[in-house]
């Protein structure tokens, strides 16, 4: 489905279970909603389902950049994707000089806004 006839769908189910007035709250949802659908999808399904986004950060703990999956961040950093992931559930310390986790959940909305 395209983002917009997705944002479309949203806004109206949101309207329905709120019962909101459609002709007054349409375009304030909808703008918002397409947006965040736009968001998703210019991260790309694949690495929305399938990948954690990943954070690179100094060894005392200043968050240098953020990947989209650890695969993205293996390829970026030429480091293998299992050393990776080890570092981010905190099974290795740091990883050529530098330590990684992952997004929190919590974050995603901050790392959205300032972009």
């Amino acid at each position: 489905m395209e983002p917009t006839k997705a944002a479309k769908k949203l806004t109206y189910e949101i309207i329905d279970y709120y019962r909101l007035p459609e002709q007054i709250c349409f375009d304030f949802i909808f703008h918002r909603v397409q947006w965040a659908v736009a968001i998703g999808y210019e991260l790309g399904r694949s690495s929305i389902q399938q990948g954690k986004m990943v954070v690179q950060m100094t060894m005392v703990g200043k968050t240098l950049r953020v990947f989209t999956s650890g695969k993205d961040a293996s390829k970026a950093l030429d480091i293998s994707p299992g050393k990776i992931s080890e570092a981010c559930r905190g099974r290795k310390e740091s990883v050529k000089g530098y330590k990684f986790r992952f997004l929190d959940p919590n974050e995603y909305y901050t790392y959205i806004k300032k972009k």
